[in-house]
Parts: structure tokens; sequence; C-alpha cells
């Protein structure tokens, strides 16, 4: 869902929704997983 919420809102809706669902006690690390790459695609720093 935050691949589809980049694509379609942006990348402040997605890094939005991504600290809303940390809070939740049901996140997963598919939610770090898919913030995590997300990202790294987007950040182009070669650092």
């Amino acid at each position: 869902f935050i691949r589809f919420l980049r694509r379609t809102e942006g990348i402040e809706a997605a890094r939005k929704y991504f600290v809303d669902a940390r809070k939740s006690p049901n996140c997963t690390y598919h939610v770090y997983v898919a913030y995590a790459i997300m990202a790294f695609c987007l950040d182009k720093d070669p650092k």
C-alpha cells in the first residue's frame, strides 16, 4: 500500500502513512521493509 500511495499521492503521503502504521500494535516488519525499499530507490545519493 505504501508504494501505491507514493505513486498516487506523493512521497509525503507515503511517509505520513508509514509514521501512522508504525504506531499500530499490528505493525509487522513488512511495513519497515516496504518503506526502506521505497526510501532506497528514491534517494539517489550514492553514499
